[in-house]
């Protein structure tokens, strides 16, 4: 591992309300991604989804099962980031639609981070990342899916 390689293991919810799904963003930029965060020592996957999802926006999930496993290579600030991600089904009581301002942003508890719900249609014009994680947001999950190295190189 070189000096400006980081490897990473990121737990993510794939949390549906009604027809649209859960997505951020750091506030202002134009990449999205499912919720979720890095798996701190001696935590559980299914723990960090519970977690950041608290910290984040209050919300107490309810986890499904896992249901994708991506492997994600991809520079962030000239760094070069391997990042393992672990997908799972959540839900949660609150309606999230309520929480919306005018412009359908849902605020999180960290400045940095904001929220929003979107549909099928909405979504196809976001660039969602991982790009291979496109592919879990309206699919029906009947088997576990392994999808290896999304972006970089070998």
């Amino acid at each position: 591992m070189s000096p400006t390689e980081t490897h990473r293991y990121r737990a993510v919810a794939l949390l549906r309300q009604e027809d649209r799904i859960l997505l951020q963003r750091e506030t202002g930029d134009d990449l999205w991604a499912l919720p979720g965060g890095g798996v701190e020592a001696g935590e559980s996957a299914e723990t960090t989804v519970r977690r950041e999802l608290r910290e984040e926006l209050g919300l107490e999930v309810r986890m499904g099962r896992p249901i994708a496993l991506i492997e994600n290579a991809f520079l962030l600030w000239g760094e070069w980031q391997e990042q393992i991600e672990i997908y799972f089904e959540a839900t949660c009581e609150v309606d999230l639609t309520a929480r919306e301002d005018a412009r359908g942003i849902i605020r999180s508890r960290e400045a940095h981070l904001e929220f929003a719900l979107f549909s099928r249609g909405e979504c196809d014009e976001l660039d969602v990342r991982p790009a291979a994680a496109r592919a879990l947001l309206f699919s029906k999950h009947g088997t576990f899916a392994y999808v290896g190295r999304a972006g970089g190189s070998e």
